[in-house]
């Protein structure tokens, strides 16, 4: 154990390098989903009332196509990541991943015809299978299984605390300054984001 760590405390509380690639993660995870919460709120507010042709019926399908994509992507996903050996291509698809969707929702934000939201969507469905299979792998195979249910309990904690703070600040913004301005936000937000995967890059490639 280094000097100055607290034997009681579990791992998510340590300065280890697995410390820190846990509290990196729920950071992460909080930026990433987090900020999807906060969209997701307005989103069908924002496809009615900003989209030509926007109705209820495109947000369904919209979001259909989002789901849709990310199962069919996700087994391919899986695969690509077991034959790639080691942690750096799930650092660098947590990377991308933030930096993609962020640049997506910001684009979104100025969308204007229905086609923009369904390409839109195909790309986020896809990109979300990688987001969530990196970060599943790059998490949960740095708990120590003797602290497993207390991590994982810590992580549900903060980002269930999150995302509901999201979601009501979303609809908060929205109203006051448009659905349009919640949706960069929130773009800008995840593609910020994609920094804090990076910053614990060393830790990850030794091990």
């Amino acid at each position: 154990m280094l000097a100055g760590e607290d034997k009681n405390k579990i791992d998510f509380y340590q300065s280890s390098p697995r410390g820190k690639i846990l509290r990196a993660m729920t950071l992460n995870d909080i930026t990433f989903w987090g900020a999807d919460a906060f969209i997701f709120v307005i989103y069908a507010l924002y496809v009615v009332n900003f989209i030509e042709g926007g109705s209820a019926t495109h947000v369904g399908i919209t979001i259909f196509i989002y789901y849709f994509t990310r199962a069919l992507t996700s087994i391919s996903v899986g695969k690509f990541f077991d034959i790639h050996k080691g942690y750096f291509d799930e650092i660098w698809g947590l990377t991308l991943t933030s930096f993609i969707t962020g640049s997506v929702y910001m684009l979104l934000s100025q969308a204007s015809l229905l086609w923009h939201i369904y390409i839109a969507m195909v790309i986020l469905g896809f990109i979300s299978a990688v987001n969530l299979t990196s970060w599943r792998v790059l998490f949960y195979n740095n708990i120590d299984q003797k602290e497993y249910g207390q991590t994982v309990g810590i992580y549900q904690t903060a980002v269930a605390i999150a995302y509901g703070l999201a979601a009501a600040l979303g609809g908060i913004m929205g109203d006051r300054f448009g659905f349009d301005v919640v949706i960069f936000v929130g773009g800008l937000v995840m593609f910020v984001g994609g920094i804090v995967p990076l910053m614990v890059k060393r830790h990850i490639l030794i091990k």
